[in-house]
């Protein structure tokens, strides 16, 4: 696993006041990064952002503060329970997809002992 912290500014605002994307070099490092990477950093830093920017065609998922999950699948949401988050999540690793996990602290206790 590869820790990647990061301090990201998402956008810088033109005169018109219109919200412009600046690329940053983290966006080139994660590219070539392979195997699980955790990525951290502060709140509100730009890390989903990041990660949704760089991995266009990965599954994701949110661990909702209720224990549940948030599925986003091609632009649709649906919300499964955690155990089977855990199966879907290790078929699609296990078919070489991308798979980005957020909130991944909100995991049960019981959970982080398996990791």
């Amino acid at each position: 696993m590869r820790i990647f912290f990061v301090e990201y500014s998402i956008k810088n605002t033109n005169k018109a006041g219109e919200g412009i994307v600046v690329s940053r070099r983290e966006e080139e490092a994660i590219k070539r990064m392979k195997g699980w990477i955790l990525v951290y950093g502060r709140r509100k830093t730009g890390k989903t952002f990041l990660l949704r920017r760089v991995f266009t065609q990965s599954r994701y998922f949110v661990i909702t503060r209720s224990g549940g999950v948030v599925v986003e699948n091609k632009n649709e949401l649906s919300y499964i329970g955690l155990e089977e988050a855990i199966g879907l999540i290790g078929k699609l690793l296990k078919s070489k997809e991308v798979v980005i996990l957020d909130e991944f602290q909100r995991l049960p206790d019981s959970y982080w002992e398996a990791i």
